[in-house]
Parts: C-alpha cells; sequence; structure tokens
C-alpha cells in the first residue's frame, strides 16, 4: 500500500489491484509470468484460477516458496532461464519484500513485486 502526497501519489495501491492489473494488462501485451511462493500447490492454485478469467495466460513457472525440493539458488536460475517478464513473490510481508530486494541484481525479469501470500 502506498500513499504520497504533495503531488506525487495520491491514492493507495493494494497489493491485489497491482496483481490483477499487472495480470490484466500483461495479458494483452503477451507478457510471461511467473508465481513463486505459498506452500507447494498454492501458486498453482492462484495460476488456474487466473487462467479462468484470463485463458491463455502466459504462466511460464509455478514454485512453491519454501524451497523444499530446489535450493534458492536454483529457483534463481529457473527464473533466469525462463525470464518472466513479471516475478511474483508471495512468501509473506516483509519477507518477500527483503528476498526481491536481496535478489534484484540477479534477477532477469523485467518486474518483480511481493504479493498477498495466497495470491
Amino acid at each position: 500500500m502506498a500513499n504520497f502526497r504533495k503531488g506525487h501519489l495520491k491514492r493507495e495501491f493494494h497489493g491485489q489491484e497491482v496483481f490483477r492489473t499487472a495480470i490484466e494488462v500483461g495479458y494483452k501485451e503477451g507478457w510471461t509470468f511467473y508465481f513463486l511462493g505459498g506452500k507447494e500447490g498454492i501458486a498453482e492454485k492462484a495460476r488456474d484460477s487466473v487462467l479462468k478469467d484470463f485463458p491463455g495466460l502466459k504462466v511460464v513457472k509455478c514454485q512453491e516458496g519454501f524451497f523444499t525440493n530446489k535450493s534458492e539458488e536454483d529457483v534463481i536460475a529457473e527464473i533466469n532461464k525462463l525470464q518472466p517478464n513479471i516475478l511474483f513473490v508471495a512468501t509473506g510481508h516483509p519477507k518477500q519484500e527483503k528476498w526481491i530486494y536481496h535478489h534484484q541484481k540477479e534477477l532477469k525479469v523485467d518486474l518483480a513485486f511481493g504479493q498477498r501470500r495466497n495470491f
């Protein structure tokens, strides 16, 4: 959520609103998405839910956010191999923001942002 004064940003933006807008624009533009977060199966449920409204949306990968089957380095390597336009990270606040900040120079994505835990 953001709320700046003095002529910069005058309204609040909530995660679900940004998520939905990114999906809508990306769908029209043909962008690719990577869903990272939650327990096993949660990212897939988010993808399936979004695909109901946006059939054919290009989700290149869904990955659970606790890295039980892969190391963090392997996940980053996979993200970089797939080079999605948008990376959604849903591992809880502030963990997801810290993770993005810590790895922003390594990640080969156009945009990465944190999302509500269950997308």
